[in-house]
């Protein structure tokens, strides 16, 4: 069952500001904090700071109330904020200020900026509600794979999680490679693949460790190679990476609500659906 919490809708006085990160980067990070397993996107890219991004900060007067955060390499921004208002100004400001691709965030938070966006014309090309789901590694079941070898991605293989990735966002396999795709993978901290007879045939990655939880993505397996475990297996190695490097204790994970394989496979490895997760591409 996913519980859907309305946020607090009463108007509050509030002020947005582009955050000065090298004085407020500790700040909104203990602000975050406390929601870590919903705001791995922002805590994770801000503990990154190689990491190109422009984060915003909603103060009613000293204290935070919202962050939201427009990472340029991918277009696209994500909040967090307890408040209605708050949600809503994000997506003007977003909107107003950067060119928005995609939009992410748990619907808690999501819901009343989407529908801004929507007033503003923007509409997601796929659909944008996912299945938000959260794994307790001392429930985790690894599985390994009988076929293949699962290895950690090098540079030589950049091009073939690419086209992976591609599989995972609906788009073709035959356009040319760019280098703004290579980057979009290599900025992903942590990347495992599966690789049969010289072919990387499936592959996840993570944004890296927050605290004391990480979020998996691009889980993608290429079309001839499907329903043989292969996800299951890269996602496990993945997991146990985290579990016995980073001491971690929970991973979570977003899909489709069709993708009834992608739902198998995270289930069989200890994952629980907890909430719904918006992740609109325009």
């Amino acid at each position: 069952v996913i519980e859907k919490k309305a946020l607090p809708s009463k108007p509050i006085s509030f002020q947005i500001k582009k955050a000065n990160l090298s004085i407020e980067r500790d700040a909104i990070i203990n602000y975050l904090l406390p929601y870590e397993i919903y705001s791995l996107f922002l805590i994770a890219n801000l503990k990154d700071k190689e990491f190109p991004s422009e984060y915003y900060v909603a103060k009613r007067e000293n204290e935070i109330v919202g962050i939201a955060a427009y990472f340029p390499i991918f277009q696209s921004f994500s909040l967090f904020t307890e408040y209605s208002e708050v949600s809503k100004e994000f997506a003007h400001l977003m909107t107003k200020n950067h060119e928005i691709k995609t939009f992410l965030g748990i619907a808690d938070c999501a819901r009343d900026a989407y529908l801004e966006l929507l007033k503003l014309g923007y509409k997601s090309k796929t659909d944008f509600k996912h299945v938000f789901m959260e794994l307790d590694l001392e429930n985790f079941h690894f599985f390994d794979s009988k076929e293949g070898k699962i290895r950690t991605v090098e540079e030589k293989d950049i091009d073939q999680v690419v086209i992976l990735h591609r599989y995972f966002h609906h788009q073709s396999k035959d356009d040319p490679i760019t280098e703004e795709e290579r980057n979009k993978i290599r900025l992903s901290q942590i990347k495992y693949c599966l690789e049969i007879d010289n072919k990387i045939v499936c592959s996840a990655v993570s944004n890296g460790m927050v605290y004391k939880a990480f979020q998996i993505l691009g889980v993608s397996t290429h079309l001839d190679y499907r329903r043989r475990g292969f996800a299951k297996a890269v996602c496990s190695y993945l997991i146990r990476y985290f579990q016995k490097q980073e001491n971690a204790k929970n991973a979570v994970i977003f899909t489709d609500y069709d993708n009834i394989p992608a739902l198998r496979c995270y289930h069989a490895l200890g994952f629980k659906i907890t909430n719904e997760y918006y992740f609109a591409n325009f």
